[in-house]
């Protein structure tokens, strides 16, 4: 008999926990003449502050290129540098694991998932491994990957907007033109979650393998059945680690394995020889590269690279 993915359960957390404490003055408006500078902690805000503001302010990210924002933590320059900054962006729902440490003024801070707080996602029970030179550990605790969710980033923009409304009051140009910007990121976001509900589902008993506890979001949105592992795509396994993996799996119906990143060809080799599985790229698009960045690559078109993979996935008879 298949044995269902571990339970997830909704937490809520009280609101006045996800930003430090810091200065309780209302927000200022920027003289138009001074472009407000606004701080998104990782890529997938930072595209949504350029969507709306790109040309009225200047946007910058916090964590710098190629390094993991769930496992960054700022520096004491750095965060001297951001409270300077006119508007902070930050995702909330556990990513910033570092904000509890330092203090930034609430009037510039934005957590911008407070809107469906009473919709994170909580890991139970997750399975221990062993990867890395980091040893044991497990994933236990919130999920901080809401952005995945197309209609929960489409929340966070909308928050985006109403602070920007207040940080550009004196601009009118920009105010003029902020709802149509809004109107259009919408549609993009829209647009991912038409492509993503235009997947389907694979058949009912079936598992979709998940080599990192990054999916659970998106999958809850679009109805699959997902079960969590913890490999990295760059570390081959231990021979102890893939007689676990083979202890786990033995029930399970699973013929595709999602990575964050693309894995080593030997990784995924022995997957497809040891457990028939096909690896498929499902980048969440939290981190870019300087590169990827200078090509023009952002949220947006990670995840419509993301879809077209996924496609024959879920055509797959």
């Amino acid at each position: 008999m298949m044995t269902r993915p571990r339970s997830l359960s909704l937490l809520a957390l009280p609101l006045a926990l996800l930003v430090a404490c810091g200065d309780s003055e209302s927000p200022q408006s920027p003289n138009v003449a001074t472009p407000p500078r606004i701080v998104a902690s990782f890529e997938p805000l930072r595209w949504v502050a350029s969507e709306l503001a790109a040309d009225f302010a200047q946007i910058e990210t916090l964590t710098p290129a190629d390094a993991d924002p769930l496992h960054y933590k700022p520096n004491e320059a750095k965060v001297q540098d951001l409270q300077q900054a006119t508007l902070i962006l930050l995702n909330g729902a556990g990513a910033e694991a570092w904000i509890d440490k330092i203090a930034l003024p609430m009037a510039k801070t934005l957590n911008a998932s407070n809107s469906f707080a009473r919709d994170f996602i909580e890991i139970e029970g997750a399975i221990v491994h062993s990867h890395g030179p980091g040893g044991e550990h497990t994933h236990d605790g919130l999920d901080p990957h809401v952005w995945l969710d197309p209609q929960q980033l489409r929340e966070q923009a909308r928050a985006v907007h109403a602070r920007l409304k207040q940080v550009l009051a004196q601009n009118e140009k920009a105010l003029s033109g902020l709802g149509k910007r809004l109107q259009k990121l919408e549609k993009q976001l829209n647009e991912l979650h038409a492509g993503f509900e235009s997947l389907g589902k694979r058949p009912k008993g079936e598992v979709l393998l998940a080599s990192h506890p990054a999916y659970n979001y998106v999958a809850r949105r679009y109805g699959w059945e997902m079960y969590n592992l913890d490999i990295d795509p760059e570390t081959m396994p231990s021979d102890e680690a893939f007689a676990l993996l083979r202890s786990q799996l033995a029930d399970k119906k699973a013929r595709f394995i999602f990575w964050e990143s693309k894995p080593l060809p030997e990784i995924a080799a022995r997957f497809k020889k040891d457990f028939g599985l096909d690896s498929v790229l499902f980048s969440p698009g939290e981190m870019l590269s300087a590169q990827e960045l200078a090509a023009g690559q952002n949220y947006l078109t990670v995840m419509r690279a993301n879809i077209e993979r996924l496609r024959p996935v879920f055509a797959a008879q």
